[in-house]
Formats: C-alpha cells, structure tokens, sequence
C-alpha cells in the first residue's frame, strides 16, 4: 500500500494498525515522506497491531527516532515478518540501527546516503 508523500500522520497509521483494520494480510506499506513519527512507529509494532504479515515497510523522510526503532526490534513486536525495512532520512541514530540489526539480524535495513547521527551528537 502506498501511503507516500499525501501527509499521512501519526493518528492515520494508527487506524492502518488498529484491531478494527481489515488489512490484515497488508505485506507493503510505503509511509516516505509522510508526517510520521515515533508514535506511529509504535501503533505499527504494538502488540495487538493487525499488520502482522507486513513484510516490507518504507520509512523514509520521516520524523522516526530512536524509540521508534527499538519498537520495531522488540521480541514483542506484531512487525516480526518484516524483511525489509527503509530509514533513510529518518531521525535513527548509528546506536539504534545497530541494536535493531542485532536484534533482527534477518533484516534487511536499508539506511541509504543519509549521515546517521550518533546518539547525543551529531
């Protein structure tokens, strides 16, 4: 499902993943440039999320940080059919990719040109 670049926000991803979506069987979501963040990284991996079949998942341009990735790398996450997942020109830290790659070495992050921050500095 292509979502890219029409404003999609944090409370719109939210219903995508809520328990009253039909799209339960949702393999491609493409959010880039969409005016999401960590909250709406957290929708899409809680627990009780409806896209657990969600295999590939483009986060690019957006406002994700930090805690939006170590959701997708919790043991608890609905996100553990993810295979390939784009940051590029996301908020993500070097500290926070390198703990989702360990945590999901399985997972193909994509990072792009963008310069990942280190945490705390630039």
């Amino acid at each position: 499902m292509e979502l890219y670049d029409i404003k999609v926000t944090d409370k719109g991803v939210a219903a995508l993943a809520a328990k009253e979506s039909v799209l339960t069987a949702l393999a491609t979501l493409d959010l880039r440039y969409s005016h999401i963040g960590d909250v709406g990284v957290l929708a899409l991996a809680a627990r009780d999320s409806r896209l657990s079949a969600l295999t590939t998942l483009n986060l690019t341009a957006t406002q994700v940080t930090d805690v939006g990735v170590r959701a997708l790398a919790a043991e608890d996450s609905a996100l553990l059919a993810l295979a390939t997942l784009n940051l590029s020109y996301t908020q993500a830290t070097d500290a926070g990719v390198a703990a989702l790659r360990k945590a999901r070495p399985r997972l193909s992050v994509d990072t792009g040109v963008t310069a990942l921050k280190k945490a705390g500095g630039t």
